[in-house]
């Protein structure tokens, strides 16, 4: 498929050029100062669905916390705000870790909670 332009007018495809040109040369990543590449925002895009997953896992676990899914929900919310920041992919792969940890933390403390009650109701 081809675009014709006549004179005077701009294809959609021009202006996403010239946007993606000067995007390119004035972007700057804020952490090592080096200019972004022309995928960088994509590779951020496609964690974003990563992040909310992990975000509603944790909500999900911690309804069995003992001390309750406000406490969970406060702390949660905290934690990813404050790394609302972060651009590079690195940085953002090391935060899911220690959100990944967490939630097993999370699921581990809520098992032991079942299990204590089981271990009363039947053998105490």
């Amino acid at each position: 498929m081809k675009l014709h332009v006549t004179a005077g007018e701009t294809s959609i495809w021009g202006i996403y050029v010239v946007f993606v040109h000067t995007h390119l040369r004035s972007s700057v990543c804020e952490a090592s100062g080096q200019p972004r590449g022309f995928f960088a925002a994509d590779a951020l895009q496609a964690m974003k669905p990563s992040v909310r997953r992990l975000y509603k896992h944790i909500i999900f676990a911690g309804r069995d916390y003992p001390q309750g899914l406000s406490v969970v929900r406060r702390r949660a919310k905290a934690e990813f705000f404050k790394n609302a920041h972060l651009t590079d992919k690195a940085d953002i792969a090391k935060a899911m870790a220690h959100g990944k940890w967490m939630l097993k933390e999370l699921e581990g403390v809520s098992r032991f909670r079942k299990y204590r009650t089981l271990k009363k109701r039947y053998y105490d």
